[in-house]
């Protein structure tokens, strides 16, 4: 009886790399995206021929890391929007040239007036 070696899933081993990079680097969005990718294609040869590779345990930890480090990237961004939002708000009410609080209570008075 011949035992037979069997393959790695195609993709395997860049998709787990790239999705373990797409947590690490700061720009981790563009390698998670490229690991998503390279697992579907990965997934779909091994379930054209099962028998040729081995489990594709490797290829879904991979992807499960590119979705972390993809949902990571975006939560960040998300974080970062509402602190610059926060922060110009802020930055708007100190300048006292540019508005003044009284008059910025005025307008917001009579917006919601005309809202009424």
């Amino acid at each position: 009886m011949e035992y037979q070696f069997k393959d790695n899933v195609p993709y395997s081993v860049a998709v787990l790399v790239l999705g373990i990079c797409s947590i690490v680097v700061s720009n981790g969005w563009i390698c998670g995206i490229i690991a998503l990718v390279l697992a579907h294609k990965g997934l779909e040869q091994y379930k054209l021929d099962p028998e040729k590779y081995k489990s594709p345990q490797m290829l879904k930890a991979g992807q499960i890391c590119a979705i972390i480090g993809i949902s990571l990237r975006g939560l960040i961004l998300i974080i970062g929007i509402i602190a610059a939002i926060i922060w110009g708000i802020g930055n708007i009410f100190e300048c006292e040239g540019f508005f003044d609080i009284d008059t910025v209570k005025e307008v917001l008075q009579k917006m919601i007036d005309k809202i009424d």
